[in-house]
């Protein structure tokens, strides 16, 4: 995740909300129908995620005195999007979905209550399942919701042509492993068959284990930012293979992966009907080259290494949803 600081706050001159960012005077104000009390003030500020000209990501810790509490502001340069955030979020707290409470909207910046919890990234090596049936429940929540405005379709060629990027910049970079693309590349074509006549539901388009949190009881879902209209094998397929890239990366026991996967799989199926089949292969295969495509643009420690492992699982998903 990109974090960033005041000073790239300050340095992002295509993003002129920003200069709101960082002002007390202006935080205390969106909060202002949040808290009767009249002697808040901005404690500290916490830049999380920055993505210069595009939108940023800032908590902020404020002093009432006798006590405290946290929010989290997301930025958006583009005009309407903070609003359209606003709205989405707004729509899903009325649903059972357990999301951090709205606090301000603007023009800009979306407001809502930090939760203390920990990403579920951190509890993969855990004894504890139940985060992982909770993301499962959660998630077959969300997908049967109807009621989510605004929301764009990804259609299967979008989702293809994302494919077809991916194998290129691959093929590009590592062109020892272009026949494994190709052929992963044709497998996947080929299996796009199973997503023709999928009723499109809302989906999270982001949902792996980063953008869950849990406090001991309760699973909480954020960033909102990529819901569409689409299948909802994706979310699945996506979490699962983020799960499995967690174990991969870190070395963990396989038996971790399959008790998480199990604990996943099954409250999703429990909660909702149908088989998401081989649609689960065809968005892990998507997944994993995805991944495999973001180490190589990184080039981190270990990033040959991984890129391989994960492409490799790519192409073993891809020949499974044929």
């Amino acid at each position: 995740m990109p974090r960033g600081s005041l000073e790239t706050l300050a340095a992002d001159l295509d993003f002129p909300a920003l200069r709101y960012a960082a002002d007390h005077e202006y935080i205390l104000s969106c909060l202002a129908a949040d808290s009767a009390r009249t002697t808040c003030i901005v404690r500290e500020i916490d830049v999380l995620n920055h993505k210069p000209g595009r939108r940023c990501t800032v908590r902020y810790d404020i002093d009432t005195g006798d006590e405290g509490f946290a929010v989290v502001g997301k930025w958006y340069r583009a005009p309407g999007q903070a609003a359209s955030m606003h709205a989405l979020i707004a729509s899903l707290l009325a649903t059972e979905l357990s999301l951090p409470a709205l606090v301000h909207g603007s023009e800009h910046v979306v407001m809502q209550r930090f939760v203390p919890g920990l990403e579920l990234r951190f509890l993969v090596d855990a004894e504890d399942t139940r985060p992982f049936a909770e993301a499962g429940e959660w998630l077959a929540r969300l997908h049967a919701f109807d009621g989510a405005p605004g929301l764009k379709p990804k259609s299967t060629a979008h989702e293809l042509s994302k494919v077809q990027a991916w194998s290129r910049e691959l093929s590009t970079e590592l062109p020892e492993h272009t026949d494994a693309l190709n052929r992963l590349t044709s497998d996947l074509e080929s299996a796009s068959r199973h997503l023709a006549d999928v009723r499109p539901t809302p989906i999270h388009r982001d949902y792996y284990p980063a953008n869950l949190l849990w406090d001991g009881d309760k699973l909480w879902g954020i960033d909102f930012d990529q819901m569409a209209l689409g299948d909802p094998a994706l979310d699945a397929g996506s979490f699962l293979a983020q799960l499995e890239k967690i174990v991969i990366r870190d070395g963990l026991a396989s038996s971790h992966l399959t008790a998480k996967s199990a604990a996943f799989t099954d409250a999703y199926g429990s909660a909702r009907d149908g088989d998401l089949g081989a649609r689960v292969s065809f968005f892990k295969a998507y997944t994993f080259l995805k991944l495999a495509a973001a180490e190589v643009q990184r080039r981190r420690e270990r990033w040959e290494e991984l890129t391989s492992a994960y492409l490799g699982r790519a192409v073993e998903e891809a020949a499974r949803a044929r």
